[in-house]
């Protein structure tokens, strides 16, 4: 199988979603260098990241395919993941696509795994940014609309 990883909410300065990313492109290129059985031997990753993320040190197993932006882009990032991710991944061959930043493209073909850190910006919109709480609400419902697994 082929994992598509989206990974282009790593940005600086890393927040509580920067470090769980990382944490989780770690993890699974620890499996893949400690042959762990969880991990078929002819399973691979697709990780989409920005121009100049900073990626932790990745097994060949890995391809890691670059924007043309930076994350810290916002607007960009957000239309990108709507409208080209998907495609991106699709065309590299990937049999799934793991969303682990709250947002999935709102038409995939391919299976998506969401993951959901918090719904803080639901349950506390007043201690969030006007423009994250505007992005989630019109996002985050479509994603989990999409999402096979949460």
């Amino acid at each position: 199988m082929r994992f598509a990883i989206d990974a282009l909410s790593l940005r600086q300065p890393h927040t509580g979603v920067q470090k769980a990313l990382t944490g989780l492109l770690s993890g699974f290129a620890a499996l893949v260098r400690d042959e762990d059985p969880s991990i078929a031997a002819d399973d691979s990753f697709v990780v989409l990241a920005g121009r100049k993320a900073e990626l932790p040190s990745l097994p060949d197993r890995f391809t890691v395919l670059r924007t043309f932006f930076r994350a810290e882009n916002r607007l960009v990032r957000a239309v990108y993941q709507q409208f080209r991710l998907h495609g991106r991944v699709f065309g590299a061959g990937a049999d799934m696509l793991h969303s682990p930043a709250y947002v999935a493209p709102r038409f995939a073909y391919l299976p998506v795994v969401l993951t959901m850190h918090d719904t803080f910006v639901f349950d506390f919109p007043d201690l969030c940014s006007r423009a994250n709480v505007a992005h989630f609400r019109n996002i985050v419902p479509g994603s989990v609309k999409i999402a096979r697994r949460i």
